[in-house]
């Protein structure tokens, strides 16, 4: 069976009727969610030099830079607004298993940049363009279950199994028949590949992976639209995704399974800018502090106890002056202590360098591993008083996650309005007007309109 095939066929049959109700608001928490931290990384590290880059470089001005305003070529502007998403590691995350568990994954930091972008470029309405984003996640999701990822293979998932998501979406807002389709992921399929050194080594490279899936996706189907041929089984073929990324416990055939019945995505929504393995700590530290009026002075130690080989990307020295301070467990679990928040205001420099925040992240942080800790995503925290007393708390699953442990909708339009604040682009009005645009998005034209509203 042509897997690939198989799937261009239910991407070009599906419409908006067949998407259940709950898929349709699920979409738009994501969308919510994914503008407000497109609006907290417009001024991120290395965001405006890309602006300026490609700004420069030119090109049809095809879609929109969010917030920035600027026009370019609709691949660009996905590349550009993806990595606005990923800056603060504060997007969408959790791929979903079968069983509604949640896996390594960051979908919609690459897709709804891709959808707003595409849609610009062809004038979709928010219908199609809502249809096309949730059957572009479905396929990313399927294969990140299908898949077996772990962290130490070395390619970052944000950079592969997204693409060819990316992919799927773009191909049914440019309304591509199935051999286009089936083309245009087998272009795809050429262009995907990544390393998670950009997030071990803490460099702006980490956030690329994210934005080139939906730059080279807009490129493959407009190529493939054009008569370009691909691979001709991207997903399944001998050397298709499966052969190249999946490991000893993959399984293709969830790629098909229950298709048009079941739908997933990334259905968790982070409370805090960092990576999700360190959510848990946090979540427990500020937890413990809030409840036992625990102030930096009173510390002599916090140990935090982890699912065993599960460091590799938070477990480090803590030293002021990194680029990307956010996959700093140490550092976060400071932020925690000192301040109180984990915010993305708070991984500037001048918070880097905070003789009482540098003195917490490189003194009093002590990480331990469990091989009875089962959850990739859990954490126990201690933390030793300088009294003799020691409170502690076990976190199985970190706020945020979608099916244990939800943001309330209070905490998460707290979180949508900080960011847009924090942006310094968006008055409180506007972000309104942008939430109410967001929550009627299948009433919705022209994605141009809507768009417009964030230049």
């Amino acid at each position: 069976m042509n897997i690939t095939r198989e799937y261009s066929k239910f991407l070009i049959a599906t419409e908006y009727e067949d998407i259940p109700e709950k898929e349709i608001e699920r979409f738009k928490i994501r969308l919510i969610d994914s503008i407000g931290v497109m609006a907290a990384g417009t001024h991120a590290a290395g965001i405006e030099a890309c602006v300026s880059l490609f700004g420069e470089i030119g090109g049809a001005p095809e879609a929109t830079v969010l917030f920035h305003g600027t026009r370019l070529p609709a691949d660009k502007a996905s590349l550009i607004n993806s990595m606005m998403a990923r800056s603060f590691d504060y997007e969408p995350v959790g791929g979903e298993f079968v069983d509604r568990t949640t896996g390594a994954a960051h979908i919609s930091g690459s897709s709804i940049p891709c959808m707003l972008a595409t849609g610009e470029l062809v004038g979709a309405s928010g219908k199609d363009a809502l249809l096309a984003n949730i059957l572009g996640d479905n396929l990313t999701a399927r294969l990140q279950q299908g898949t077996g990822f772990a962290f130490g293979k070395g390619w970052d998932n944000t950079g592969t199994f997204n693409g060819l998501g990316c992919t799927a979406l773009v191909c049914k807002l440019l309304g591509l028949d199935e051999d286009q389709c089936v083309n245009a992921f087998g272009i795809d399929i050429n262009t995907i590949g990544s390393t998670m050194d950009g997030v071990m080594d803490g460099v702006l490279a980490f956030k690329l992976p994210h934005g080139l899936s939906g730059m080279n996706a807009i490129m493959s189907a407009r190529m493939a639209q054009r008569g370009f041929t691909g691979t001709l089984d991207a997903i399944g073929g001998r050397h298709g995704y499966f052969d190249l990324f999946g490991n000893d416990n993959m399984n293709p055939s969830t790629v098909l399974a229950d298709l048009g019945k079941e739908y997933y995505t990334d259905g968790d929504i982070k409370p805090w800018p960092s990576c999700r393995i360190t959510h848990a700590p946090i979540q427990a530290v500020l937890e413990l502090v809030r409840e036992n009026d625990i102030k930096p002075a009173d510390v002599e130690r916090i140990v935090v106890t982890l699912q065993e080989g599960n460091g590799s990307l938070v477990d480090y020295p803590y030293k002021p002056g990194l680029e990307v301070p956010n996959f700093n467990l140490r550092f976060d679990l400071a932020l925690a202590l000192v301040k109180g928040a984990v915010i993305p205001q708070y991984f500037e420099d001048s918070y880097q360098n905070d003789p009482e925040i540098v003195r917490v992240a490189t003194e009093l942080v002590d990480v331990a591993y469990s091989s009875d800790m089962k959850d990739l995503f859990s954490a126990d925290v201690e933390i030793a008083l300088k009294d003799g007393r020691s409170v502690s708390r076990f976190i199985d699953h970190p706020k945020g996650t979608l099916n244990a442990d939800p943001m309330t909708r209070e905490e998460f339009l707290d979180k949508y309005f900080t960011n847009m604040e924090y942006s310094g682009f968006v008055s409180r009005a506007q972000a309104e007007e942008i939430l109410d645009a967001c929550e009627r998005f299948e009433t919705i034209d022209d994605v141009n309109d809507f768009v417009a509203l964030m230049r």
